[in-house]
């Protein structure tokens, strides 16, 4: 049974930028939350790939080479996000490790972390982002203004992510001077 969430939790959060020393929480908020949440709707291997992906040295360079953000509540970890430039040379982020810890999901946290990354990636220009959404979190992604595009397929060929986009209309033609004096 989940209890009902305390309104005013994502207002209370204290958002701030990853660093080395988050590094264990951090791995420890994307496996817990990745085992309960996303594990139940994935094949048995590709849960196996993911964490082990999580406890690889490769993923907290990953984490660290983003522009990753952590909300803390009081001294607990309860989410993350990231993001990095697209390398296509377009103004365009990828969106990543967008984790909530389960028992504050519904609570707004999941929203102001996004709202916090791309707020940080349009200071630096961007008017497009783009991620890989779980199906299960496709929803959640919607109610940010994301459009769903294709489907990414398992080796067995079931749907486990969902690519989407989202294009900022209010920052598209502006240079980056008057984009930063609209935000």
């Amino acid at each position: 049974m989940r209890l009902k969430c305390f309104s005013g939790i994502a207002s209370a959060l204290e958002l701030r930028p990853v660093s080395i020393d988050d590094l264990s929480n951090v791995r420890y908020l994307h496996a817990s939350s990745y085992r309960s949440l996303v594990g139940p709707t994935v094949d048995p291997d590709e849960a196996d790939t993911f964490l082990g992906l999580v406890n690889s040295p490769y993923y907290a360079d990953q984490i660290l080479a983003e522009r990753h953000f952590a909300a803390w509540l009081g001294r607990e970890l309860v989410g993350s996000a990231g993001w990095v430039l697209s390398d296509d040379g377009t103004r365009c982020a990828r969106l990543s490790s967008v984790f909530v810890q389960p028992m504050f999901t519904r609570c707004g946290v999941g929203r102001r972390l996004v709202r916090h990354v791309e707020g940080d990636a349009r200071d630096m220009g961007v008017e497009r982002f783009h991620l890989k959404a779980t199906e299960n979190s496709v929803g959640f992604w919607e109610k940010l203004g994301y459009r769903p595009g294709a489907r990414a397929t398992s080796s067995r060929g079931r749907v486990t992510e969902r690519y989407m986009e989202k294009v900022d209309a209010s920052l598209a033609g502006f240079t980056k001077q008057r984009r930063l004096e609209l935000v």
